[in-house]
Formats: C-alpha cells, sequence, structure tokens
C-alpha cells in the first residue's frame, strides 16, 4: 500500500522554534530564579544588620519601640523565607513565574518599608553620632540590595527607594547646615544608585540573555541531534528490511535464470534466459551498490578484524570469476600466497570483488592479475588489468559517488559510479589505503594496503572440478518457496543431490525419509517461528553426530548476524548471492571437508 505523500506521516519533522516574546519570558524567569537563589544570604544580612542596629541603639532609643521594629522585621523575613523555600521545592514552570516575580516584589517593598521606618523611629534625635549610624547601616544594606536585587528592577526599586527617601527627608527636616549637606549627599547617593541600577541591570540582561539564547540553542541542536538519531536509526531499518525483502525474491530470480540457462537446449530459449540473467545481475549490482553505499553513510557497518589465510579468499575468487572473464576471452590469473594478514575477511572480499568485476567490465581481451607484494610494515593486494586504463585527469575523481568515465549514457549495465565509491569506503573502514596507477589504454593497477596477522597453521585449499558423477548432498533449509525451488533445480544441475526443508524439525525428517546423511548445509538465517539457520544447522548435526560444512545465508545485512555466525564458525553470505560465487563457496567447503579439514 502507498503512502499518502500529502499526509502527516509525509511531513518532515518540525524542530520547535522560540518567538522573541518566549525568549524574554524565559530571561524574566531566570532574572526571578536568581533573586530567589540568593535571597538566602540576604535574609541573613538582613537580620544580623538589624540585630546590631537594635544592640547599638538599645539605651538610646525606648525599648520597646525597637523591640517592635525588630519583631516585625524578622516575622517579615521568616515569611519570606518560607515563600523562598517553597518556591525552590516546587521550581515552578515558565508560566508561573510572574506570580512569584510578584511575591518577592512585594516583600521587598514591605522590607524597604521596615527598614526606611528606621530612619524615622529609630532616627536619635541630637546623636548625630548615631544618625550616622543609621544613616550608613540604611546605605550599606541599599548597597546589598543593588549587589542582589539589580537583575530585576522592580524587586530593587521596591526595596531601596522606600528604605532611604525617610531618612532622606528627616535630615533635610533638621534644617541646619550640616543635617541639610548630608541629606543632599544621601540625595545624591540615592540618584546615583537608581542611576547605575539601570546601566547594571541592563549589562546582566544582556549577559543573562547571551546565556538564554546559548541554551536555547544548544536545546534545538539537541532536539536536531535525535531527530538526526532518529532518522538514522530509521534508515537503518528500512536498509535491513529492505536488504532482506528486496534481496529474497532477487536471490530466487537469479538461480532460476542460472538454471534456465544450464538447461536450455533451444537457442531461442537460451537468448532469452542469458538476457534474464545479465538483467538480474544489472538490478543486483544497483541493489548492493545502493545498500551498501548507504550502510557505510549510515555507519551500520563495522569491521570485525582477525587473521586469515589470504590465499582462501584469492581461490574464491579465481573459482568465481574464472567462468566469467573465459566468458569475456580474459585470462584471470591468482598469484599463490601463504600470506597471513589481518582484516575483516569479508569485507576484503567485496573491496576484492569490485575491484575485479571492475576489471572484467573494462578489459576487452589480455588478462586480470591478482597477487600480493610485501612492503614495510605489511602486504600490498594489487589487482592488475590490462583494460582501457583511466586518464590522470579522472584519478582523483573515480572514487566519487556516481562519477563514471565512461558512461554518459547511464547504461545501467555499467553500474551507478558507486562501485569504486564503495571501495574507498570500506578500505577506509578497514583503516587500510587504496591507490591507483594506471594509463589510457596500457591498463590499471589497484593497490590496497593490508596488515600482516599472527602465523597460522598452513591450510590446505582444494582445487577441486567436480563433476555430476560424485553427487554431493546438500541439505537446503530454507522457508521461502521460491528460494528452495531456486536452488534445488540449480544444485541439481551442477550435479549435487539436494535435500529440501524448511525448518530445522523439517529437515530431520527429511534426513530420516530419505535414509541419507548431508555433506554440507545450506541454510537460511531468517526462518519461521523464530528460529534461525545457525540452530537448525547445529540441530542436524546434533542428530548425525558429526561436523558439517555449514553454510549461512541471508538478506540481513545487521552487524550482529555477521558476529553470531562469525561466532560459531560458519560462513555466511548475502543474498542476492551470484551462483558463481555460491557454487566456488560450496566447493571449497567440500574439499575442505575431503581433506579433512
Amino acid at each position: 500500500m502507498r503512502a499518502n505523500p500529502s499526509g502527516p506521516a509525509a511531513q518532515p519533522p518540525q524542530v520547535e522554534r522560540t518567538s522573541p516574546d518566549e525568549s524574554e519570558r524565559q530571561i524574566r524567569a531566570e532574572a526571578v530564579k536568581l533573586l530567589y537563589k540568593q535571597s538566602r544570604s540576604v535574609f541573613s544580612v538582613s537580620i544580623i544588620n538589624a540585630s546590631l542596629l537594635v544592640y547599638l541603639l538599645w539605651g538610646v532609643i525606648p525599648e520597646q519601640r525597637l523591640v517592635i521594629w525588630l519583631s516585625l522585621l524578622l516575622m517579615l523575613t521568616a515569611i519570606r523565607a518560607l515563600f523562598s523555600i517553597r518556591y525552590m521545592r516546587l521550581k515552578p514552570a515558565m508560566e508561573h513565574n510572574w506570580r512569584w516575580a510578584r511575591i518577592y516584589t512585594f516583600g521587598s517593598l514591605l522590607s524597604g518599608c521596615i527598614w526606611g521606618s528606621a530612619g524615622i523611629l529609630l532616627y536619635p534625635q541630637g546623636h548625630i553620632e548615631y544618625q550616622a549610624l543609621v544613616i550608613f547601616l540604611l546605605g550599606g544594606m541599599g548597597v546589598g540590595a543593588f549587589a542582589s536585587h539589580v537583575i530585576y528592577l522592580p524587586a530593587f526599586y521596591s526595596y531601596f527607594v522606600p528604605s532611604m527617601l525617610p531618612v532622606f527627608f528627616n535630615l533635610l527636616s533638621e534644617g541646619d547646615r550640616s543635617h541639610v549637606t548630608l541629606g543632599m549627599w544621601v540625595g545624591a547617593f540615592i540618584v546615583g544608585v537608581l542611576i547605575l541600577s539601570r546601566n547594571s541591570n541592563r549589562i546582566q540582561t544582556d549577559a543573562l540573555r547571551l546565556r538564554v539564547e546559548n541554551q536555547m540553542l544548544i536545546t534545538r541542536l539537541e532536539k536536531k541531534r535525535e531527530i538526526a538519531e532518529q532518522a538514522s536509526i530509521a534508515k537503518s531499518k528500512f536498509l535491513a528490511a529492505a536488504s532482506h525483502d528486496l534481496r529474497q525474491p532477487l536471490f530466487a530470480l537469479g538461480m532460476f535464470s542460472q538454471t534456465l540457462e544450464e538447461i536450455a537446449r533451444d537457442d531461442d530459449i537460451r537468448t532469452i534466459s542469458q538476457h534474464i540473467k545479465t538483467t538480474y545481475t544489472s538490478l543486483k549490482n544497483l541493489l548492493d551498490s545502493l545498500l551498501d553505499i548507504s550502510k557505510l553513510e549510515a555507519g551500520v557497518v563495522r569491521a570485525e578484524k582477525s587473521d586469515f589465510f589470504l590465499q582462501d579468499l584469492f581461490e574464491r575468487l579465481a573459482l568465481e570469476f574464472q567462468p566469467v572473464a573465459q566468458a569475456e576471452g580474459i585470462e584471470l590469473r591468482v598469484i599463490p600466497t601463504s600470506a597471513v594478514v589481518h582484516s575483516d575477511a569479508a569485507i576484503l572480499g567485496r573491496v576484492l570483488r569490485n575491484l575485479v568485476d571492475n576489471a572484467i567490465r573494462y578489459t576487452h581481451d589480455g588478462k586480470i592479475i591478482i597477487g600480493l607484494k610485501h612492503c614495510a610494515g605489511g602486504y600490498q593486494i594489487r589487482v592488475c588489468d590490462s583494460g582501457i586504463g583511466i586518464a590522470a585527469e579522472h584519478h582523483d575523481k573515480i572514487f566519487n559517488e556516481y562519477y563514471q568515465v565512461a558512461n554518459i549514457e547511464r547504461d545501467a549495465e555499467k553500474g551507478l559510479g558507486l562501485g569504486l565509491a564503495i571501495v574507498k569506503g570500506s578500505v577506509e573502514l578497514l583503516g587500510e589505503h587504496i591507490s591507483l596507477s594506471s594509463q589510457p589504454g596500457k591498463g590499471t593497477m589497484f593497490c590496497i594496503t593490508i596488515a600482516r596477522g599472527e602465523q597460522l597453521k598452513p591450510a590446505q585449499i582444494a582445487h577441486n572440478n567436480y563433476s555430476a558423477q560424485e553427487e554431493k548432498i546438500i541439505l537446503v533449509i530454507d522457508d521461502d518457496r521460491f528460494v528452495r525451488d531456486g536452488l534445488q533445480h540449480m544444485l541439481e544441475t551442477w550435479g549435487f543431490v539436494p535435500l529440501i526443508a524448511d525448518s530445522g524439525r523439517g529437515a530431520i525428517e527429511v534426513l530420516e525419509n530419505e535414509g541419507l546423511e548431508p555433506d554440507l548445509v545450506l541454510a537460511d538465517y531468517r526462518l519461521r517461528d523464530h528460529e534461525n539457520g545457525v540452530e537448525a544447522a547445529e540441530v542436524v548435526i546434533a542428530r548425525i553426530g558429526r561436523p558439517l560444512p555449514i553454510i549461512i545465508i541471508t538478506g540481513d545485512t545487521a552487524p550482529e548476524r555477521l558476529r553470531e555466525v562469525v561466532a560459531h564458525g560458519h560462513e555466511l553470505l548475502h543474498k542476492p548471492i551470484p551462483p558463481q560465487e555460491l557454487r566456488a563457496a560450496i566447493l571449497l567447503h567440500l574439499g575442505q571437508d575431503e581433506e579433512g579439514n
């Protein structure tokens, strides 16, 4: 069912943007938060200064007046402290900060009035030294309020103005020169602090705005990162689903086309089968290229390095590509080697297959040589051909995606121009380096650096050329009917005896009914009822009571599948598998089994 492109599901995810008004509300909210955060020290200083003032004026001002004044201040401070504690515990949302801002401002106003009343009620007539003490203390409290409240001017003004105006007017009302002069100084102090408060508030607000905007930017970037991660996860899931669901029928199509070509007796049917095979090969290459480049970009491919004999891989390449090269009139030669390398055999195999396939495609006559050269610190794998070559101006571009030198018409049989991009990405994933040497008309040589591995016990590679008379028995376990039918027909044309089952239990039943034991198990990874090919194959081995070579085939390219299959010591092949690659894998495993390895 096709998705409706105009529906909600088709809309791209939107990142929430913050409006200027919301930004200003958040700045005010942060200012209010700072007020309450500093309130503990403000209340402490207020209580200490009030207690000292009462102590110093005790005996100068009537005691009852001092006690009432101090009690009112302590009561107000306690109430404000409770509101502050509640605010810090609740951590109210931004839309509720206005209410808390008004509560704090009202508390500042009451506190300013009580302190301002000290300029009248606690003003000792005829004692200028005590008067100076009251003025000094009120001015100091005003400076403290400036430091702690200037981030939010309403709270500062509500305290500072009522705390300083009474003593200012009281000094002027004295009428004598010294008190008027002192009053003018207090007035200048009030005006100066009010002007300074506006400038300081602007600076602190700008700093707060910058911090808030940076935090908002970080939040938006985090949301975008989460969206990108979700998109990457969705892309990976899509790739896994597409890899399995598209490769499955394509694999069956390849086997049917190969079987049809091999059994065709009529020239017209043979021609049609060759066209089908060509179309299948083009479609497979396109699918492989698109999925491989997407997986590399999504970072879902991980290199699992180990030590292995490079000759194993060389032999497989020879078995797989020699029939293709011979059909094109090209000599494919693999130079034997006993080298042990340290790399990911599966990724390196795909790299070399891409290079050899490319060499066959652009070599019209002559030969292709695959070999290894010793160099400082490791080895260098070389794939050389006598093909059309590549001009120097293209050397830096051919590893780019979709770049092709000789495919202006975009012939699908020549691919999408992703092969060498995949090669480069895969080689970089392995932590190695690839280089190119080529001249038009003289051929091309690709060189891949590779690390040395630890010495292993020498492996024996069997050179096999099985005929139909050998009748090796291959047990096929796959829950897809078309894949089972395709494998059965293709294996029969190669001279093998296929036994077909759709599960581990079904395989046991087939073996018991036929009274046969297989020489090799070929199992799909993903089977019905949450069973997998590894489990099904091991059920067969347990029933037979002896080890068997096992090849797991799958359209699932998730890295955990690779690790699970490799951990059991089995070979893993990805659908759609070219028939010649599958045949090469079968021959190698049967040959090793015959040698007892």
